[in-house]
């Protein structure tokens, strides 16, 4: 009888040691599966954010920058020109221009967007000094309030530049951030999968 119990002593940490590797094996497991969901989800949030605020932003300043070049080189030849009817195309083409900036800023954006947006009554109405006056034959005073206009026109073209690099950043810095999650995520199943072909 006395001979049975260390068979029955060592079968028993045989026993509680194949249930610690068990235990640590199925830690081991869980870890990995909660690594890459954990990891899968913030890479679908930085996607989502780098689409967002990244690319849509990059996409909006570019098309925001195209039509406000479009709508200076509108004003900006008005007082030069003399022919029937002009002043009145010219100032619809501005309005429906301006009426294109306006609904493009209003798609929601970061802060400096609406600083933007802010100055934009500013400068349309300095075109709309312009196209009246030439609508009126009074050249020299539409070239006048013309230049006040490149003024206003200078200053926004700094605040566009300025937006269009920071959705670049934005777009680099969300870009950057995936390819950390990626990197990291190898780095967890790596190791979470050794520690479980080691256990298991």
């Amino acid at each position: 009888m006395p001979s049975k119990l260390p068979a029955l002593s060592w079968s028993k940490s045989l026993l509680l040691r194949l249930y610690g590797v068990g235990i640590l094996a199925l830690i081991a497991v869980a870890a990995l599966v909660g690594a890459s969901i954990h990891f899968a989800r913030i890479t679908g949030e930085g996607a989502e954010t780098l689409h967002q605020r990244g690319l849509v932003g990059v996409v909006h300043a570019a098309k925001l920058e195209l039509l406000l070049e479009k709508h200076r080189r509108i004003i900006e030849t008005a007082p030069a020109e003399t022919g029937r009817g002009r002043p009145q195309s010219e100032r619809g083409l501005a309005s429906e221009i301006a009426r294109e900036i306006e609904a493009l800023l209003a798609v929601p954006s970061d802060r400096f967007g609406h600083v933007i947006a802010a100055e934009l009554p500013a400068l349309f109405g300095e075109s709309t000094q312009v196209l009246t006056l030439v609508a009126r034959g009074a050249h020299d005073q539409a070239f006048e309030a013309m230049q006040r206009y490149v003024v206003a026109a200078n200053a926004m073209n700094g605040l566009v530049r300025d937006y269009q690099q920071r959705q670049l950043a934005a777009a680099d810095a969300e870009a950057v951030q995936l390819a950390a999650s990626g990197r990291a995520l190898i780095d967890w199943v790596l190791w979470a999968g050794c520690l479980a072909l080691l256990l298991i």
